[in-house]
Order: C-alpha cells, then structure tokens, then sequence
C-alpha cells in the first residue's frame, strides 16, 4: 500500500505541476501596446507657377506716364502651415544704349513699381507701392493645397518710370519668398 500512496503522491505532484507550467506559457503570447510614440513634421510651403512673369519695353511717352503692367503670374501654394509671400524688387541693374546719358543720374528704382493681385479670374485690385525695403507682403493665405480659397492667385506688376528716369536697358529682379506666419 505504501507503493500505492507514492504512485498518488506523484501524480498529484505532477498534476499540480501542470497549471504552474500552462501559466508560463500564457505570458509568452502577451501583446504589450506603448503609448510612447513620437514624430516631426517639419512646416512645408511649396510655391509653384504655371506661368512667367514679363516686363514689356516702353515704346511711346504715354506708357512712361501711365506705366506699363507686366503678364500676369499665376501661382499656386501648398502648405502645412499658415503663410505669407513677399514680392520684393532686387538689384536693378542697366547697360547703356544709344539713346543713355553718359552718366545714369537717375536709374530705375523700386519706387517706380507696384503690384497688384487677385484671385485667378478676377480683375486685379489697385496697385499697391512697395515700401522703404523694397519689398511687401504680397499676399497671405492658410494651410492647405492650392485648391483652398485664396491659395492660387495672379500677379501683376506695374511700372511707371516717368520722365525722371534716364534711358537704358533695365535689367529687373522679381524675388518671391514663400515664408510661414
């Protein structure tokens, strides 16, 4: 009998064994989820245009007097932030021509343009003078792609050189920073 109680003791050893050993196995398949998930998204403004901005050349006294707009540019912005663009006007630059002073005294400045703009099938607002930096807040908009309202535009520029400004080849830089707010 002694036999018999041993064989008992051992099974029930065994058996009580089992249910520890079963436990074990269940936390090997735990799914664990963390919370501590982090990333950067970095302000993105893409300034694009389906067209090119031109200056024609004056031709008669009229256009000195009244001025002469450029062609339209269309542009379009994307961004994931809210922006603004700034037209500025560089450094103008001349060569003489035959009908030069020999001497430019009085050049072709900033001062002698304004822009205007306006959404893509309306008529352009007043023209607008640009400031003592040469430059101005052309246009501010919101996040969004270029279908959003207000984020494709024209520009237009205007020249009025007058009769203050001396005879030559103009060569003008049109610089368009696309910023965030």
């Amino acid at each position: 009998m002694k036999k018999g109680h041993i064989l008992l003791l051992s099974i029930g050893f065994c058996i009580g064994v089992l249910p520890a050993a079963a436990q074990g196995n269940r936390n090997i398949n735990q799914t664990i989820y963390s919370n501590q998930y982090s990333t950067t998204i970095e302000p993105l403004l893409v300034l694009s245009s389906s067209s090119t901005l031109t200056l024609p050349s004056f031709t008669n006294a009229s256009e000195l007097e009244n001025g002469l707009e450029s062609s339209p540019i269309n542009l379009a912005i994307g961004a994931n932030v809210n922006w603004k663009l700034t037209t500025e006007i560089g450094v103008i630059t001349y060569v003489l021509n035959g009908d030069s002073p020999a001497l430019i005294n009085s050049p072709l400045t900033f001062a002698n343009f304004t822009f205007s703009t306006t959404d893509v099938n309306d008529v352009f607002l007043p023209f607008t003078p640009f400031n003592i930096n040469f430059q101005a807040v052309t246009k501010t908009g919101t996040l969004g792609n270029p279908a959003v309202s207000g984020n494709t535009f024209n520009l237009k520029l205007k020249i009025t050189p007058g009769y203050e400004v001396d005879p030559a080849y103009y060569t003008v830089p049109i610089i368009l920073t696309l910023s965030g707010q």
